[in-house]
C-alpha cells in the first residue's frame, strides 16, 4: 500500500483544516504543538491561526530548550516575572 500524497494547502483552507478538528478536541482551552519539516509552512500556519482565535498566544520554541520555552510562554502570557530570571524551574 502507498502512503497517503498530500496535496499544499492554501493557508486559509489549512487553517480551517486546523480549527475544524481542533473544534472536535476538548477541552476547550489548552496548548497545540506543532512539527514538521523545515520549510513546510508550520509557522505561517500558527501565525495565520493566532490571529483568526481569540485569546490565542503564539510562542515560536524553535531551537530553544524548556526553560526557554517556558520564560517566553510566561511573557507571552502576562505572567509577572523577574527580568533576570525565569521564575518557572523545571528540574
Amino acid at each position: 500500500m502507498s502512503p497517503p500524497v498530500h496535496t499544499p494547502l492554501a493557508p486559509q483552507e489549512a487553517v480551517a483544516q486546523l480549527r475544524e478538528r481542533l473544534e472536535q478536541l476538548a477541552p476547550t482551552q489548552g496548548y497545540l504543538y506543532l512539527d514538521g519539516p523545515s520549510g513546510a509552512g508550520k509557522t505561517r500556519l500558527l501565525r495565520e491561526f493566532a490571529a483568526t482565535t481569540p485569546n490565542a498566544v503564539l510562542v515560536d520554541a524553535a531551537g530553544c530548550t524548556a526553560e526557554q520555552v517556558a520564560d517566553r510562554v510566561v511573557r507571552a502570557i502576562g505572567v509577572p516575572h523577574d527580568n533576570d530570571h525565569s521564575s518557572i524551574s523545571i528540574s
